[in-house]
């Protein structure tokens, strides 16, 4: 596999390089390649039933566009793309979409994203300038294989009523098909994996594929607690993992269908020599793969606690953010060397709401240091859509803003007028669990109280004991730094909220992380895309969290 890996990446490396070397030129001059952009889109889209009632073929100026066509949420589009789903072509898009997919929504619980071939060609656009500079930075990670995220069939593969699939099970689904299919070559684990629905079964056959791949080169997931959730097995599983890797044989626990099982064990061999190496290595994470050169994920805003715990399981392996990519759209890309992420600006067209008012933005007047949310239109059918995220920007290369994700604009809990934000709650928890010395793997806040919200509390679940007197210290530092808020400060000088409680989980981090991913699968989410939060405005968590307890506890 490793030689052949070597070729499948190096002809993916050059063939991204026109991109990047494009993407480059693009840096040094936004305004004309954003405006390009725009004129791109609604010459495709011109025809379209969206595009003939705003007049798109008779919009010439990115002035002109923002002047006639209307900002928008999923809710506004939602009629058409119930519309397209039931097989209703040339609504947001030429003809229909090849497939939706489903994502987290704040109003419905899934919403779902027409996908189009120009979609991808945008998606593959940022992709290549990203990889290109990957490559060059990391040389390494052209040695060998890599894991790309494959997320399990925790839910049916389905179509809407009008025949569209709805849903991709791996992050090749991103890329150009016959780089997809070239990089099938270069891949640790084979995306038949992806027809698992039994999660136990899923992580045993993921784990067995990585173990026989000692020359794994790089990692990529998205939510950096599904590899750690991924790998935390490993020692109980250590004896059947040598064993089927000695004998080259696979003997998952839970469900799998006998025809999958077949096709993966058809391509096992006996390896004895890593079997006894990775005996030796007593399943430590960081001594499995010693040519691992780079691990992939986000690490910004809720992520950042998750993504330094994934450091310590890996401490001589770089933990590289991922930049901005949602369902919706490419954002930002992550180029190594610079603060922040570069706006993938050729390839969908930006609009930018500041956060404190004031009126739309282009890609070419964002001011240093201020926070905006993202504003897109792709050829996914999505016209001056507001995406929900927050940036802030952290500098330029070029004339490219460099932007960090800071969080969902609707990440807001208000039952009394104290508009706690998640973004601020992020920083309030990760600057007091410093200040107090506690290293906290699993933090949620949300509200509770028996007939009305009386107050908020932080559920935490560490690794190690919680000192009580650091943490009654830290309850009170928590409670002033959210007062920082002076919304919540009124609220609390009010006595509409009592201060903050802390409530330690008698369960660790981990198994606090998969509930959560446990309750966004259950929506429809790749489980490896379910986004770690630190805020949420339901009050049943305190119950929620003491049954997994409890459930541990009886058994």
């Amino acid at each position: 596999m490793t030689v052949a890996a070597r070729v499948a990446n190096s002809v993916w490396w050059l063939a991204s390089l026109p991109e990047a070397r494009r993407f480059a030129r693009a840096m040094t001059k936004v305004e004309a390649t954003q405006r390009a952009v725009l004129a791109r889109l609604l010459r495709a889209n011109a025809g379209t039933a969206y595009g003939r009632r705003y007049g798109f073929a008779e919009i010439s100026t990115a002035e002109e566009y923002q002047a006639r066509v209307p900002l928008v949420t999923y809710d506004d589009l939602r009629p058409e793309i119930d519309r397209m789903a039931a097989g209703t072509p040339n609504l947001l898009v030429p003809g229909l979409p090849s497939s939706f997919v489903p994502t987290s929504g704040s109003t419905a619980a899934t919403k779902l994203i027409p996908y189009t071939s120009a979609l991808r060609a945008e998606f593959q656009a940022g992709i290549a300038a990203w990889i290109a500079d990957m490559f060059r930075t990391y040389p390494a990670l052209q040695g060998g294989p890599a894991y790309w995220s494959i997320s399990p069939a925790t839910w049916k593969q389905r179509t809407t009523s009008g025949g569209i699939p709805i849903g991709f099970d791996d992050d090749t689904a991103y890329l150009h098909p016959l780089i997809a299919r070239l990089l099938g070559h270069a891949m640790a684990v084979p995306p038949v994996v992806a027809r698992i629905r039994d999660m136990d079964a899923f992580r045993y056959v993921t784990l067995a594929c990585l173990l026989r791949t000692r020359e794994l080169r790089f990692i990529s997931v998205w939510n950096p607690t599904f590899l750690t959730l991924l790998l935390e097995p490993l020692a109980v599983w250590a004896e059947p993992l040598v064993r089927d890797l000695a004998d080259g044989t696979l003997t998952p626990p839970g469900d799998i269908t006998s025809e999958t099982l077949a096709t993966i064990r058809a391509g096992l061999t006996p390896d004895r020599r890593r079997a006894r190496e990775v005996e030796q290595a007593h399943m430590e994470p960081a001594s499995l793969w010693p040519h691992l050169a780079l691990i992939s994920c986000w690490t910004a805003a809720a992520a950042t606690g998750p993504a330094r715990t994934l450091a310590h399981l890996f401490p001589h392996v770089p933990i590289a953010g991922k930049g901005l990519l949602a369902t919706e759209g490419i954002v930002s890309l992550p180029f190594y060397g610079l603060p922040g992420s570069a706006l993938a600006v050729r390839a969908h067209y930006f609009e930018f709401l500041p956060q404190d008012g004031g009126k739309v933005r282009f890609a070419w007047q964002l001011d240093e240091g201020a926070q905006y949310r993202v504003v897109l239109t792709t050829g996914g059918g999505l016209y001056r859509y507001q995406l929900g995220d927050v940036v802030s920007v952290v500098g330029h290369a070029g004339t490219c803003p460099l932007v960090e994700f800071m969080g969902r604009v609707n990440a807001v809990t208000d039952f009394y007028g104290e508009k706690l934000h998640e973004a601020h709650v992020a920083r309030a928890i990760e600057a007091v669990a410093a200040e107090a010395g506690m290293a906290i793997a699993f933090t949620l806040l949300a509200p509770e109280g028996e007939t009305r919200v009386t107050h908020y509390t932080l559920f935490i679940a560490s690794d190690v004991p919680v000192d009580a007197d650091r943490l009654a210290l830290f309850r009170q530092r928590l409670d002033r730094a959210l007062c920082d808020n002076i919304h919540y400060a009124y609220c609390r000088e009010l006595g509409q909220l009592d201060a903050v409680n802390v409530c330690v989980l008698s369960i660790p981090p981990s198994q606090a992380h998969t509930y959560l991913l446990h309750a966004a699968i259950r929506t429809g989410i790749r489980v490896g895309e379910a986004k770690p939060v630190y805020l949420d405005r339901d009050t049943t968590w305190r119950a929620r969290l003491t049954k997994i307890a409890m459930d541990d506890s009886s058994k």
